[in-house]
C-alpha cells in the first residue's frame, strides 16, 4: 500500500532522515485517512529541522493576513510557492484549515518567521499543542524568540487579529499613544493606515518588524525592517 510509504509530516522524513535538506517533500498528515498527499516546503535545518511552513505571504501583494489565515487554503498547489522567496501570491496550506490540531493529527510546535532576501530575519516559537489555528499566537505559549524582552511585555496587541479594524495583523504590539509614540515588535500590515508609519512603508502588505532584540518605536527608520516574507511553520 503506497499510501503507508508517505510521511505524514515534514518531521517524520527527517527523523527518518537526518541528512535530509531543506525543500519540497509530499506528505499526507492523516496518513490512511480521508486527507490526499500534497506537497509542502519542509526546513530541515533550522531549529533541529523538521518543520512543515504552512503559510507564506509576501510584502507589496495586496490582501489581509488576518483574512488569508482564516480563510480557506489559497495557491497550496503551487509548487513556485514552496520556499522561503518573495513571491507574487501568498500561499495558505490546507493544513491550516483543515488539519491543525483536528482529524486525529496533532502538532506540538509553531515557528513564526520574517525573511529578506530568503535569509531568516526574527522568529517567535509557540507551544502549539492541543491549540486551535489561533490560540497558539499569544504571550502565554511563546517559548522562545529573537527578542529579549517580548515574552516579559507589556503589550496592548498579541494575536493574529491584532488591531484589525486598522488592518494590523500578526500583531505584537507594546503600546499605543499617538502615531509618533507606537511601538512594537511585528505587524503585518494592510489598510487602513492611520499613521505615516504604516503608509510610509510601501504598497501592503507590509512585513515590518524590530531590527534590534528589542521592541523599537516604529517611527524609528533605522530600526524597523521591511521584511519580504513571513511564514508560520509547524513541527
Amino acid at each position: 500500500d503506497n499510501a503507508c510509504a508517505i510521511a505524514t509530516s515534514c518531521k517524520a522524513i527527517k527523523d527518518a532522515d537526518p541528512n535530509a535538506a531543506d525543500g519540497v517533500f509530499t506528505i499526507d498528515p492523516d496518513g490512511g485517512g480521508p486527507g490526499m498527499a500534497y506537497p509542502v516546503y519542509c526546513d530541515m535545518t533550522t531549529d533541529g529541522g523538521g518543520w512543515m511552513m504552512v503559510f507564506k505571504v509576501s510584502s507589496g501583494v495586496a490582501g489581509n493576513a488576518n483574512t488569508l489565515w482564516n480563510g480557506a487554503a489559497l495557491n497550496d498547489d503551487d509548487l513556485t510557492l514552496l520556499d522561503t522567496a518573495k513571491a507574487d501570491k501568498h500561499y495558505v496550506s490546507r493544513y491550516v484549515s483543515t488539519t491543525w490540531n483536528q482529524g486525529g493529527v496533532t502538532l506540538s510546535e509553531v515557528r513564526a518567521h520574517t525573511y529578506v532576501n530568503q535569509v531568516l530575519g526574527k522568529y517567535f516559537k509557540f507551544d502549539g499543542s492541543g491549540s486551535n489555528k489561533t490560540n497558539w499566537f499569544t504571550s502565554a505559549k511563546l517559548t522562545m524568540s529573537s527578542y529579549l524582552d517580548v515574552k516579559s511585555g507589556p503589550w496592548n496587541y498579541f494575536a493574529i487579529a491584532g488591531d484589525n479594524a486598522n488592518g494590523r495583523n500578526w500583531f505584537i504590539s507594546r503600546n499605543y499613544g499617538g502615531c509618533g509614540n507606537d511601538a512594537g515588535w511585528l505587524i503585518v500590515d494592510t489598510t487602513a493606515d492611520p499613521c505615516t508609519w504604516e503608509s510610509g512603508a510601501g504598497a501592503p502588505l507590509r512585513i515590518l518588524y524590530s531590527g534590534a532584540n528589542t521592541y523599537s518605536n516604529w517611527n524609528t527608520a533605522n530600526q524597523i525592517v521591511k521584511g519580504d516574507v513571513f511564514a508560520v511553520f509547524v513541527r
